[in-house]
């Protein structure tokens, strides 16, 4: 049972995506969805593949200890909030942006074509056939 509404289940984390240095953005299995805040500047922090959050009984809440720990760092949580889905795919479309630019639209358009033409498609060279007797 959740100590509060507010809080998050450590141990039926889904998904964790990094929207910059202090932000995470955190699916649950169940479907909820969180914003974590994070104390400091902990980037690329959710692509690491051993990446977990750590809290005291498994919940992460707020005014509780916790941290997101990988291998080599290990980042404390300040504030942990309820997240809508647009507000959950709004920093990960905005990652998806981030440093690719995008080009004019551009038209192509094939030059005219007579309505009658020919075509070497339906020829063959006799001397490439076989027959037999």
């Amino acid at each position: 049972m959740a100590p509060s509404a507010d809080c998050l289940d450590a141990r039926q984390v889904a998904e964790l995506h990094q929207a910059d240095a202090r932000i995470l953005a955190v699916a649950e299995r169940d479907g909820r969805l969180f914003r974590l805040q994070l104390s400091q500047d902990c980037p690329q922090l959710a692509a690491q593949p051993d990446a977990s959050l750590l809290a005291a009984n498994g919940w992460v809440c707020n005014g509780a200890q916790a941290y997101v720990s990988t291998g080599q760092q290990g980042c404390a949580i300040d504030q942990v909030a309820p997240l809508t889905a647009r507000d959950y795919a709004s920093p990960g479309r905005q990652h998806d942006h981030d440093g690719v630019p995008t080009l004019e639209r551009i038209s192509v358009r094939e030059a005219r074509r007579r309505n009658f033409a020919g075509s070497s498609s339906y020829c063959f060279n006799p001397s490439m056939l076989r027959s037999w007797s």
